[in-house]
């Protein structure tokens, strides 16, 4: 199914649309060999995108993490008082919206699963 490549991008967890389109425009990202406009649409299953010289990877693919939660942080996505288990994966994943797979105590330390699959969860 042909969709807009800025969007594949996104999806892939690369960057943001409005990152994609601009790295477009700079050069950066090429569809069959051919430089990329934003608003193109292409074929992830039959058409080559590449961006700076590398293929596309990663549509459809979750993500899963193993994290030794410490004592004090909380297992949760988003908290306004306390550090959570997402906030220590920081900026390592951006564009993914993952969250914990199980739950610990505050108190408690120990294994956490971190994902963006949440038919898996």
């Amino acid at each position: 199914m042909r969709q807009r490549v800025q969007k594949l991008m996104a999806q892939a967890g690369l960057c943001s649309r409005r990152t994609a389109e601009q790295w477009m425009l700079d050069g950066r990202v090429t569809v069959n060999g051919l430089p990329a406009r934003p608003g193109e649409q292409a074929d992830p299953e039959c058409d080559c995108i590449e961006v700076d010289g590398k293929p596309l990877t990663g549509d459809g693919e979750k993500v899963y993490l193993m994290l030794n939660k410490p004592e004090g942080v909380v297992s949760a996505s988003t908290d306004k008082r306390d550090t959570t288990v997402v906030d220590l994966v920081g900026d390592a994943y951006p564009r993914r919206e993952l969250f914990p797979a199980g739950r610990l105590d505050k108190t408690s330390t120990g294994f956490v699963l971190l994902t963006d699959d949440g038919g898996f969860a």
